[in-house]
């Protein structure tokens, strides 16, 4: 799987890669989503200097930034020939 943030193209996320890993991880998954991105990402960061009418200035610093993390969960089903699968995605500004 692979994903773009912001039009920056991110690493690809392989879970498996042929039948036979894809057969060890169905046998031997624990049920727990996987961290597909997990970071972040500075989105702006500004200083300013403001003029008073004392004639003092100040500085103002500005920084906004964004906490990502999608995690995804696959459910194979060999014997009903059934697959789920749940992708959460989670962020703060």
């Amino acid at each position: 799987m692979s994903a773009s943030l912001f039009g920056v193209q991110l690493l690809p996320v392989v879970f498996f890669q042929g039948y036979m890993d894809l057969m060890t991880k169905v046998l031997t998954s624990s049920g727990e989503p996987t961290n597909v991105v997990k970071g972040n990402v500075l989105l702006t960061d500004d200083n300013r200097w403001l003029p008073l009418q004392s004639g003092l200035q100040i500085l103002i610093e500005f920084q906004a930034g964004v906490g990502l993390e999608i995690l995804a969960k696959i459910d194979v089903v060999i014997w009903e020939q059934q697959c789920q699968t749940n992708v959460n995605t989670r962020y703060v500004i």
